[in-house]
C-alpha cells in the first residue's frame, strides 16, 4: 500500500494518473501554472517608481563623486542601483517556493485517501513525506538565495544583453548612416567624428543630475559644431 502511494504521488506530479480530473487542475498541472503564470505575475507586480529611481541614481552619482565634479557616470553608482533592483527578486522567488510546497503537501494528502482504512498508517505516511518535503523546502530556498547572491557578487556588463557604450555607439553610427543627408554643407570625416564624439559625451553626461554642468557642456558642444560648420 505504501508503494502504491508512491506510485500515485508520482503519477499526480507527472500527469499520468489513472483518473483525469476535468473539473479543476491538480497536482503537477497546478505546479506548472505556478511556474509559468503565477511567478511571472509576481515579478510584474514589482513596482518601479521612475521618479524614485532617478532620485536614487542622482544621489548615488553625487555620493560617489564626493567633492569632485565627475565627467563620466561612475561604475560604482551603476552597480549600487542594479543590485538594489536584483534584491527585489527575492520576495517573488521565495513566495513561488512556498506555493509549490503547499501544492505538494496537498497532493500528498490527496494520494493518502486510499489509506483511510488504516488511519495510523495514513497519518504516519503523511508525516514522513511532509517532513521530507519541508526539508527540501529549506534547501531549495537556500539555493535560490545563493543564486541571487551570486548575481549580486558580479555585474557582468560584458553580457550581450547589456548595451554598453561600444554597442550604443555602433547602433548610433548605423542609425546615422540611414538618415538622409541635408542640403547644407556636409562635414568631412574628421569633422563628423568630432561631432559624434561630442554627442556621445553629452549622452554619457545626460544622466548626471548636475544641471549647471550640463548647460555649460551644451554651450561648448554647440560652439564646436558652429566652428566646424564654418570651416
Amino acid at each position: 500500500m505504501v508503494q502504491q502511494f508512491g506510485v500515485d504521488f508520482e503519477k499526480c506530479i507527472e500527469g499520468s494518473g489513472d483518473q483525469v480530473d476535468t473539473n479543476e487542475l491538480s497536482g503537477g498541472a497546478k505546479i506548472n501554472r505556478l511556474f509559468h503564470e503565477r511567478f511571472p505575475f509576481e515579478l510584474v507586480k514589482i513596482v518601479f517608481d521612475e521618479k524614485e529611481l532617478r532620485r536614487e541614481i542622482s544621489h548615488a552619482i553625487k555620493n560617489v563623486h564626493g567633492v569632485r565634479t565627475g565627467l563620466f557616470t561612475p561604475d560604482l553608482a551603476f552597480e549600487v542601483i542594479v543590485k538594489k533592483q536584483i534584491v527585489k527578486l527575492k520576495t517573488p522567488c521565495l513566495k513561488c517556493i512556498d506555493l509549490v510546497i503547499q501544492e505538494l503537501i496537498n497532493t500528498v494528502r490527496q494520494c493518502t485517501n486510499k489509506l483511510n482504512s488504516y488511519p495510523r498508517l495514513r497519518e504516519e505516511t503523511e508525516r514522513i513525506v511532509t517532513t521530507h518535503v519541508r526539508e527540501r523546502e529549506g534547501k531549495t530556498k537556500d539555493q535560490v538565495l545563493l543564486l541571487i547572491d551570486i548575481e549580486l557578487s558580479y555585474i557582468n556588463t560584458n553580457h550581450e544583453d547589456f548595451i554598453g557604450f561600444a554597442n550604443a555607439q555602433q547602433r548610433n553610427t548605423a542609425a546615422n548612416k540611414k538618415r538622409p543627408i541635408p542640403n547644407q554643407a556636409c562635414c568631412s570625416t574628421a569633422k563628423q567624428n568630432v561631432i559624434t564624439g561630442c554627442c556621445w559625451l553629452f549622452c554619457w553626461l545626460a544622466i548626471n543630475p548636475q544641471a549647471s554642468f550640463e548647460w555649460r557642456f551644451q554651450n561648448v558642444h554647440g560652439h564646436c559644431i558652429d566652428q566646424l560648420s564654418n570651416k
